[in-house]
């Protein structure tokens, strides 16, 4: 049986056609996709600081106590800062700009001489010609009060950009609210200002936004075609065990005549060429895997034990596909190499594999024609890995891999026919 094993598992190895389908081409689309969806995970997110033009404050108490309000809660861009900044505090705030421009600031602050000048800066940075994220406005603190410009409607400014104005607004209506709170209790009552209570609630920092994870990892927009990729792989594994069952069938070829008169009994022949399919459309399955993981970084939220036990799962549905077709009778044998290619190009369509319309409609059969997705195989191998990454919980992915061996099961009895012992008057 060893013999029979390694000898199945090397003439497949050798079988350039085969090799090409089930490893070569998913690893150049994962190449593709990398060229083609380098920029979804690249847009900007909140944890970058929110540009903001201020103009500089005077020296006022009023303007000191802004001063040092922008120093808790941003980072200065030192090379931008207008020429017309006090050059008293030039030095520092380029140091600072230096030092603390880091993704945990709130904004990232360049300075003006005066109003016309930042409206300018403003005005300027949503040019076509621009190289950094607009500014989404500026700020003057007008009788101790910061006053908050906007960007105007008619430039060019996104969602995103809205969504930065109302923080950086929020940030300065707590300003103005404590500063107030502050000016009230100077007056009132002066000793409640030497509470360290009181002060810890005054000079809280600013927590205009709050990190929320829902899923297991870190989404990604472009994981979903990954994934739907490996379906695809995985199905491909198929055209492995259908050139296997073709070189035991006796009136293929004389290799199949030979083996069908051999020693070794037809179930034990059997059981050890799928044995051998299925180590191969797992191994080539496996490498597509580790492309996907280490090549394209796509994250798999760590749960690699789990990501290698459905790859298993997955190849071993392909591997059934491969049977399956082969049970076909003698006029479609032939195609049936075309027949598979048909089955996995349809599949991976409505798995949503070919761009962002595909995985639209996908969605919409998930949530309109269930029954079409869940007798699809390309759809339930990209949702396992999609519950893997998404779910706490492994129930999901449990209901997938259980549709999928049920289909393992359906399809390896339809292949029974084949498998089976035959007779024949001659050969």
């Amino acid at each position: 049986m060893f013999s029979t094993f390694r000898y199945t598992l090397v003439s497949l190895l050798r079988s350039s056609d085969v090799m090409v389908w089930a490893l070569v081409f998913p690893l150049v689309l994962v190449c593709m996709f990398m060229t083609m969806f380098s920029s979804i995970d690249q847009e900007e997110s909140y944890d970058e600081a929110i540009p903001l033009v201020v103009v500089q404050p005077d020296e006022s108490a009023d303007g000191r106590a802004f001063q040092t309000f922008l120093e808790a809660i941003g980072a200065v861009d030192g090379e931008d800062s207008a020429e017309g900044s006090a050059d008293a505090h030039d030095a520092d705030r380029n140091a600072a700009g230096t030092n603390a421009a880091k993704d945990s600031s709130l904004l990232r602050i360049t300075y003006a001489g005066n109003s016309k000048e930042a409206e300018e800066l403003v005005l300027g940075s949503s040019g076509e010609g621009a190289d950094e994220s607009p500014y989404v406005g500026y700020v003057q603190l007008i009788g101790g009060s910061p006053q908050f410009q906007v960007m105007p409607p008619e430039s060019s400014q996104s969602a995103l950009g809205s969504l930065d104005a109302s923080i950086v607004l929020l940030a300065l209506e707590q300003y103005e609210a404590n500063a107030t709170m502050v000016k009230s209790l100077a007056l009132d009552d002066p000793q409640a200002l030497a509470d360290p209570t009181m002060q810890e609630q005054l000079f809280e920092p600013v927590q205009a936004t709050q990190r929320v994870q829902l899923t297991h990892s870190k989404p990604s927009e472009s994981a979903r075609f990954y994934f739907a990729l490996m379906g695809m792989a995985a199905l491909f594994g198929g055209l492995i065990s259908l050139e296997a069952m073709k070189r035991l069938n006796p009136r293929a070829s004389a290799l199949g005549a030979r083996r069908a008169e051999g020693a070794l009994g037809n179930t034990q022949t059997v059981l050890t060429t799928l044995l051998a399919c299925w180590v191969l459309c797992w191994a080539c399955l496996l490498v597509t895997y580790c492309f996907i993981c280490f090549i394209a970084q796509v994250d798999f939220g760590g749960r690699d034990l789990l990501c290698i036990l459905t790859v298993g799962v997955s190849s071993l549905l392909g591997l059934s596909l491969g049977c399956a077709v082969s049970a076909l009778p003698p006029a479609t044998f032939n195609a049936s190499g075309g027949i598979i290619t048909g089955i996995v190009c349809a599949t991976s369509l409505l798995a949503g594999l070919y761009g962002t319309p595909c995985m639209e409609l996908a969605d919409y059969l998930a949530v309109h024609v269930p029954v079409v997705q869940l007798l699809n195989p390309t759809y339930q191998v990209a949702q396992s890995f999609y519950s893997i990454v998404s779910f706490d919980s492994l129930l999901p992915w449990a209901e997938h891999i259980g549709i999928m061996l049920v289909m393992v099961a359906v399809l390896l009895l339809l292949s029974a026919q084949t498998l089976k012992r035959r007779r024949y008057a001659s050969l």
